[in-house]
């Protein structure tokens, strides 16, 4: 069951996510969901939407991003 989980959270986090991280895989995903921690591991954030909300709010909106990665993107769901 636990690959099959790691599948279902990763089509979730997908489109939960998709905006900013480009293919959310099961591979990159670690789980920890009881404890309300889910870490994605050498993720490819989408260049566009960073030059877009990041660059163009502090006047560098002239320039884009190409490629832009995180080693590690961690979500912490509250279940309280």
């Amino acid at each position: 069951p636990l690959p099959q989980m790691k599948a279902y959270l990763a089509t979730v986090l997908e489109d939960l996510v998709g905006e900013y991280v480009i293919n959310v895989s099961k591979e990159n995903l670690k789980l920890a969901a009881l404890r309300g921690r889910i870490k994605l591991e050498n993720v490819e954030l989408d260049g566009d939407f960073i030059g877009s909300h990041i660059l163009g709010p502090v006047g560098l909106s002239g320039f884009g991003v190409l490629s832009c990665w995180a080693h590690t993107l961690e979500i912490v769901i509250p279940w309280t």
